[in-house]
């Protein structure tokens, strides 16, 4: 079986080497990796004005929804250029998951936000016993229109930066 990129992909490869060779040089990551925000905050920005943020999100949201190819070359770009951004956690898997459960209200309140880097979210998986999402011991309980959760998260990764999570979380006993 033969794996070579269509035009527009190897376009799209070239396009963010670029941008992430320009954006994110190693004292940028050195910078987070000593705790420090404010550069991986920069490129977040510049991601969302190259229109990268919204690769998984429908254009009635404000995004450019492209193929999850396409997504996974963004995403080995970043780490090639071992960029400190919650990259797949962020721009693939929470827009794809309100996009599927979330309703209407969410999807449109936090998929424009995410597209254009207003929000980042994280996804607040890992336990102390694992990370597999049907073992959850974390539970979420509705009453009058309040949620509540009860249970401990762990690792999540790049909690700096994101300003919400999801949090995978089993409903009832």
């Amino acid at each position: 079986m033969e794996f070579s990129f269509t035009p527009g992909q190897a376009l799209l490869r070239n396009a963010a080497s670029d941008f992430f060779t320009r954006s994110c040089p190693i004292t940028l990551v050195r910078e987070a990796m000593d705790g420090k925000a404010d550069g991986a905050r920069r490129l977040w920005r510049n991601m969302a004005a190259a229109g990268y943020l919204g690769m998984a999100v429908p254009a009635e949201y404000g995004g450019d929804v492209q193929g999850l190819m396409e997504q996974v070359i963004l995403c080995q770009e970043a780490g090639r250029a071992l960029a400190p951004l919650p990259l797949a956690g962020a721009t693939m898997v929470a827009p794809r998951l309100l996009l599927h459960l979330g309703t209407e209200e969410q999807r449109s309140a936090y998929l424009p936000a995410i597209a254009k880097g207003e929000m980042t979210m994280g996804l607040a998986m890992a336990e102390p016993d694992g990370d597999e999402p049907r073992r959850t011991s974390c539970r979420i309980s509705l009453s009058g229109g309040a949620c509540g959760i009860d249970g401990r998260k762990c690792f999540v990764t790049h909690a700096a930066l994101t300003g919400g999570w999801l949090v995978v979380a089993r409903r009832g006993a």
